[in-house]
């Protein structure tokens, strides 16, 4: 055979070339290149990553991590930066065998035909899927081997040891690890993630294992890996204050105070944890729909400028980190609903005002583990009060009806700019109490960031209180009236309208202020004796106030109270066993129904702190704004206190009930002056 002189040059091109290693490219640049979107607007363009992205895939195949764990929230590339881009990256760019971990072989088939093969088809590789043998014309197999001659195998963390000690491979790419974490129950080796880890040993400290899971409780695998790992953030940069921060679920604000939904979702944002500025982001801006418009917001820009910060490290604001990372082998990295383009912070406002005001414990899950990717845990505090043990305490008598044992009606109100809570307790001669009613009152005629006019809206919220809702009398189930012997309204954050209504309408209508150690509460300081502006109390006490009426003075007693020592009493009231003297229950036979109301009743618990000069101190830190129907509880109980109920047992001289024509104040006096 003669060959033409002038192919020379080109068979030596070739011979040569194939003789060179394949250049390798890196992660994130064969996403970019090679994967295309697959749903949504921008379906069958190339992925465009963010820089964050760019700098996990990066950080994910980094020869120093044998292992990496991930999290991240809803719509934040978790998947695919987990599972999706590592399968195939390895399988057409390393073209490395790679196994596939998840807790049962079909539901790992699922997870490659729903996430992985749409990414496969929408490239050059789909011709690379085989047409022949196990898994052809996708057959469900527990192997598929590629055109490429890499195969991915399929392990199951459940059933016999025989799932996930068949093959040998160097990558495994494992997802729902959590569910991943107890032996199989035909097991008699070790757990099913240490079994499929096994096939990883020949490589040595070259394996690669890959685990991405949706955090579910502390106990949980995935949050024990990354936290017992370097613990790494995708740290963003404040546009405003220039420094790298990682903002947290408090850190989102502004919805909080929303009487709707979409009220709420104009008003949240996220805000520096540093300098407090709040990261502007058009409400109608979309990624897809105004991607013009989305770039130009503050979050976009933070999130284009992030960087990878483990723990022990420190950043700049020019971005220079400082510190060595632990000494550890495995890499564990979360990122939040922060960092995802398509998760808007309208969207975000919006499930967290729906999980505040709903009865179902899965919305403030969904919040915690696919917004914000931290664990949920039920909320209960160091003393064992809880939601759901306020939710048990039933009484089973109806809504507004008196127990026949009680004597002593009290209300409470505290007021709000666009709502007011409102609670009734009923209560024994023995300190047993009942919640025989509690609701909302709205505000009419206020407006988002606007106080004028506040007072009266507020005063006249107050007269129909009294007009709709407490003129009519509660009664017994026999029919027998009881009136109200105490009614408490909160002043504390506007006493004008509180005093000038009290002033009005006198009667059983006092203001009230608790103090202690709150924030911009003032001191608790008993007045040792009686005086002409004070009147002592039980762990409360009287403040005269004078008021201007219609051109005339008019004189307020204000109680003034412990409100430590009264929230304390209400959490025992509700830990006290049901039927037994001071304990506390709610109207109905529907758990269900107060399920928002126990949430207000723990939205604050007791905790100790050391405090340089003072020792060991007990205070309530608030764990929740909506802590509205605790004050009414504490208002109420307040009442009791005022009209002279005390637990049996207790140190002061006990007053009894049934003496209602003359509260514990009056009757304190007449001792003195007996004396």
């Amino acid at each position: 055979m003669i060959i033409a002189a002038d192919t020379y040059p080109s068979l030596e091109v070739s011979f040569f070339s194939g003789l060179r290693p394949r250049a390798i490219r890196p992660p994130h640049a064969f996403a970019r290149e090679e994967i295309k979107v697959t749903t949504g607007p921008a379906k069958g363009e190339n992925m465009n990553p963010w820089m964050w992205q760019d700098l996990v895939l990066a950080e994910i195949w980094n020869p120093r991590w044998k292992y990496v764990w991930m999290t991240g929230g809803v719509q934040s590339s978790k998947t695919f930066m987990g599972l999706a881009a590592d399968v195939l990256y390895a399988l057409f760019e390393l073209e490395e065998d790679v196994g596939l971990a998840a807790p049962t072989i079909d539901l790992g088939w699922d997870v490659f035909v729903d996430k992985i093969l749409p990414t496969i088809m929408a490239t050059r590789y789909k011709n690379l899927i085989p047409k022949t043998g196990k898994g052809a014309k996708l057959g469900k197999s527990s192997v598929l081997r590629f055109a490429n001659g890499a195969r991915l195998y399929f392990f199951g963390a459940g059933g016999g040891d025989s799932q996930r000690s068949s093959h040998t491979v160097r990558i495994v790419v494992l997802t729902e690890l959590d569910k991943m974490d107890k032996p199989g129950e035909a097991s008699r080796e070790t757990d099913p993630v240490s079994q499929i880890e096994a096939r990883t040993t020949t490589y040595g400290p070259a394996a690669k294992l890959i685990g991405e899971c949706t955090v579910s409780i502390e106990e949980g695998r995935i949050w024990r890996e990354i936290t017992g790992g370097t613990d790494s953030r995708v740290m963003l940069q404040c546009p405003h204050c220039r420094e790298y921060v990682w903002p947290e679920r408090k850190h989102f604000t502004g919805w909080e105070e929303a009487e709707t939904v979409m009220e709420a979702r104009e008003n949240g944002r996220f805000s520096c944890p540093e300098c407090g500025a709040i990261w502007q982001e058009d409400s109608r801006a979309h990624l897809y729909e105004e991607p013009e418009l989305w770039r130009k917001s503050d979050r976009a820009w933070a999130i284009e400028h992030a960087a990878i910060v483990h723990k022990g490290q420190s950043i700049s604001k020019t971005g220079r980190i400082t510190g060595e990372p632990p000494r550890t082998n495995s890499l564990g990295i979360r990122w939040t609903g922060l960092h995802s383009p398509l998760n808007p912070q309208a969207e975000i406002a919006a499930k967290e005002w729906a999980a505040r005001r709903s009865e179902k414990d899965e919305d403030e899950k969904y919040c915690r583990q696919f917004i914000w990717a931290i664990p949920y845990e039920p909320e209960v505090d160091d003393s064992g009060i809880s939601a759901g043990l306020i939710q048990n305490r039933l009484s089973h008598y109806p809504r507004g009806i008196i127990p026949p044992e009680c004597s002593m009606l009290t209300a409470g109100i505290d007021l709000g700019k666009y709502a007011c809570h409102w609670e009734v307790k009923a209560i024994s001669g023995d300190a047993k109490s009942f919640v025989i009613d509690y609701g909302v009152l709205e505000v009419h005629n206020t407006e988002q960031g606007e106080d004028e006019g506040l007072d009266h809206a507020l005063l006249t919220a107050l007269y129909r209180w009294r007009e709709d809702v407490l003129a009519e009398p509660y009664k017994t189930a026999d029919g027998i009236e009881i009136p109200l012997s105490k009614v408490l309204i909160d002043a504390h954050w506007r006493p004008d309208p509180v005093l000038h209504f009290c002033a009005e309408v006198g009667d059983v209508y006092q203001p009230s202020m608790g103090c202690g150690r709150g924030v911009n509460q003032p001191n608790f300081n008993m007045p040792p004796v009686r005086t002409f502006e004070k009147k002592p109390g039980h762990h409360m006490y009287e403040l005269r106030k004078t008021v201007k009426v219609s051109g005339e003075k008019r004189t307020v007693w204000q109680v003034m109270f412990e409100a430590d020592y009264w929230k304390r009493y209400v959490h025992d009231r509700y830990l006290t066993p049901p039927a037994c003297p001071g304990s506390c229950t709610i109207f109905g036979d529907d758990r269900k129904q107060h399920l928002a109301f126990s949430k207000h009743q723990v939205a604050e618990i007791e905790v100790e702190e050391f405090k340089r000069g003072k020792g060991v101190v007990r205070f309530f830190k608030k764990e929740n704004k909506n802590n509205h129907w605790l004050d009414t509880s504490v208002l109420c109980d307040v009442g009791g206190g005022h009209r002279g109920i005390r637990l049996i047992g207790s140190n002061e001289e006990a007053e009894p009930a049934s003496n209602k024509s003359r509260d514990y104040f009056s009757r304190r006096q007449d001792r003195r002056g007996k004396r």
